[in-house]
């Protein structure tokens, strides 16, 4: 680091649109692993400008979008937050808002899900989320702004769930022969009169790997306080959900959110209340009140594609 290897990485940084993901990633991990095994070495590369070189190019620009980069920002980050001076100017880019981000971004949440070996779906954001936990834990000040950035992901997913210019559906895919494929279990939002993708989610599992694998409460305590109960609760209820959403893994993140912070439940309750229709025994011969909505609506083919069509339990 005292010859021009430093140089040398601000270009490949700076550049991650030329080198490509592979190297970048390469470059940033040089200089995490440097600064987590020379501490006190962090202040010369913030002296010659590296560290501020990898905060614009992972908080201002667009860093390349796949599994391996996005798994290793939040281990970056606490890298160069290791004294004062990275701390200050690592909060001065307001970065948890910019980070949470990619969890709704079309551009990134196909990199996300994409599987390799036996990684199961969701893996990434899941990971992502425990090591924001572990930075929000080494860095306790970091506690409050990270909380309202996840406040305002869950915030942006429940407009996005009661939007009517969004539906949402699983992606078909495309096999060799050009025939659709089984979807995966992943969720698109579909805007309406063309595609929208990638709306559909590692939200709730980036939140429930930080509120809920501790063991204190501390940061469910700051959820809390700052009111993040209701849009997290909310997410059950919205009407542009898919019919099979009870057994996604994103209905399971809220749910164990909801276990986590015994609070939720007066907010749940709400929500239950307006699914009761759901569960409440219907007049003779019976069947199914989702079935009788269905059957009741306009278009049936595409009446599953449309919250105004199918809106029996929507709060």
């Amino acid at each position: 680091m005292d010859g021009s290897l430093p140089a040398s990485l601000k270009h490949i940084i700076s550049n991650a649109e030329y080198y490509g993901p592979s190297l970048f990633l390469l470059a940033t991990e040089v200089v995490t692993v440097f600064v987590f095994q020379e501490p006190s070495l962090l202040s010369s590369l913030q002296d010659n400008g590296l560290t501020d070189v990898m905060l614009h190019a992972l908080l201002i620009k667009d860093v390349p979008a796949t599994r391996e980069v996005l798994g290793s920002l939040p281990n970056v980050f606490s890298a160069l937050c290791l004294n004062a001076r990275g701390l200050q100017s690592f909060v001065q880019c307001q970065p948890f808002e910019r980070l949470f981000k990619v969890l709704l971004s079309p551009d990134y949440l196909p990199a996300m899900r994409r599987r390799r070996s036996s990684d199961p779906l969701g893996d990434t954001a899941s990971n992502l989320g425990s090591a924001v936990d572990e930075l929000m834990r080494h860095q306790p000040t970091l506690k409050t702004d990270a909380t309202t950035a996840i406040i305002k992901l869950l915030e942006e997913i429940c407009s996005l769930g009661r939007d009517p210019k969004y539906i949402c559906q699983k992606p078909s895919m495309q096999k060799a022969d050009g025939t659709a494929a089984a979807p995966p279990p992943a969720l698109a939002a579909r805007r309406r009169g063309g595609v929208q993708r990638g709306r559909g989610g590692g939200g709730d599992e980036f939140v429930e790997s930080i509120l809920s694998n501790n063991t204190t409460d501390d940061h469910c305590q700051e959820f809390v306080a700052q009111r993040g109960l209701r849009p997290l609760v909310t997410i059950l209820g919205l009407p542009n959900l898919p019919v099979d959403f009870p057994t996604s893994a994103a209905c399971q993140a809220v749910a164990g959110v909801c276990k986590s912070i015994l609070e939720g439940l007066v907010q749940l309750e709400a929500v239950l209340s307006a699914l009761e229709p759901l569960h409440r025994p219907i007049e003779a011969p019976g069947g199914s009140l989702l079935l009788r909505e269905l059957a009741g609506a306009g278009a049936v083919p595409d009446a599953t594609l449309s919250a105004q069509a199918t809106r029996c339990c929507t709060p």
